[in-house]
């Protein structure tokens, strides 16, 4: 009874990191209108659900905690925000928090789990990849249109209804490259993703026999991607992890690997360079920090401007409020040793976590939610993680 229990915890725990995933940034939020909130809808009740695995105690000091969360989020009301907006925070942020609390009751090794899920994510997308973009099935693909409010539009090529990629190519010496994107709405979401599976697999649980081919699977997809915050990424996650223990093999791959990818990412930069959008990209920078000088304690909301840096986004929307959950991330990571005990563990998952949020506007979605939640209730311990009592001094259960 009692391995029945526990092989339900941790399917529980599964289905509750994949809803999350599929409700962060998932293509087939912005095609079907039911997938969003389902996926969000699904958050809510699981992460509500873990109250039944939380002591009592546990959960009244959550009350507490989220009563002076809300305080201080609706402070952000001052800067602009809508109640509606930090309403919206709230309900993503506080199931994953009884969520991963839950799971820090149970044992359960929640990043094992977020690895796995993301590695079974894009074997899938790189089926799709082989299948359709390679087109190996003969199938002839329609266009779909997704039209933000703001009139920009992004182009897709629609695959059966299943797969849908960027429409856009990109040259590199020539060649027009396909910028795939996964299940995932656009390459940049892709590659963190991707990434952040390949730094569990050459650090986190490097010493597992399959991680190697893992880290193929995960590098293939980076590259597919085409993004050049993600090929950037990649490179220095592999210098990292090549600079461990320095051989002369060791030098000549980095330097071979890191000419490749400069030269690739030259042609990217310059393709880029005088388009609309990179002009409007380095505006934005300006922008960003004019709103920050408005209000830069409680924030600023900007409503639907887009700003492309995921960290200025964010300190744009927060001010320095929203410094908190990069505290929280840090301290996880170099206190608490939960990604791992090396310094380069910790030095490659702050390299992810710095460039993902620099690339994109990330940095208040739900997978990442999760990661502040596993820093919060986690801490490291060789190539797993356990549980850890970071706000309250409660007995452990068994």
């Amino acid at each position: 009874m009692r391995i029945k229990k526990r092989r339900f915890i941790t399917f529980y725990a599964y289905l509750m990191v994949l809803w999350i995933m599929l409700s962060s940034e998932a293509i087939y939020a912005h095609v079907y209108p039911w997938w969003d909130n389902t996926f969000k809808i699904l958050v809510v009740l699981f992460g509500i659900g873990s109250i039944a695995w939380l002591r009592v105690e546990q959960a009244k000091k959550l009350i507490v905690y989220f009563t002076m969360l809300s305080i201080i989020l609706l402070l952000w009301t001052i800067g602009g925000a809508t109640v509606v907006h930090v309403l919206t925070i709230l309900a993503k942020l506080v199931p994953i928090i009884f969520f991963c609390c839950a799971m820090k009751n149970k044992n359960v090794d929640l990043i094992r789990i977020v690895y796995s899920t993301i590695y079974y994510l894009v074997v899938l997308s790189l089926i799709f990849f082989i299948l359709f973009d390679l087109n190996l099935l003969g199938i002839a693909p329609t266009r779909y249109i997704w039209e933000l409010d703001n009139g920009y539009q992004y182009i897709y090529t629609n695959y059966l209804g299943i797969y849908f990629r960027w429409h856009r190519t990109r040259s590199v010496l020539g060649i027009n490259m396909i910028s795939a994107n996964g299940i995932w709405h656009e390459p940049g979401a892709y590659q963190i993703y991707a990434n952040l599976g390949l730094f569990f697999a050459l650090f986190t649980y490097s010493s597992e026999k399959k991680s190697k081919c893992k880290a193929v699977v995960f590098t293939l997809a980076v590259i597919s991607s085409t993004s050049t915050m993600g090929l950037l990424l990649m490179a220095v996650l592999y210098f990292i992890h090549f600079g461990k223990k320095i051989s002369i093999w060791k030098i000549i791959v980095i330097i071979i690997a890191g000419c490749l990818v400069t030269i690739f990412s030259v042609f990217l930069l310059a393709e880029k360079m005088g388009t609309a959008n990179w002009l409007d990209r380095t505006g934005n920078w300006a922008k960003g920090f004019s709103y920050i000088l408005k209000s830069p304690i409680f924030g600023y909301d900007i409503g639907n401007a887009p700003l492309y840096s995921g960290f200025l986004s964010y300190f744009v929307l927060f001010g320095i409020l929203g410094c908190y959950p990069v505290f929280v991330f840090l301290k996880g990571v170099w206190k608490r040793n939960v990604f791992g005990q090396r310094s380069i563990d910790k030095i490659a998952i702050s390299a992810w976590y710095i460039l993902s949020m620099m690339n994109e506007n990330y940095a208040y979605f739900s997978v990442i939610f999760l990661i502040y939640g596993i820093c919060t209730f986690f801490v490291g311990n060789g190539n797993s993680t356990r549980p850890h009592d970071c706000l309250w001094r409660i007995s452990e259960t068994a």
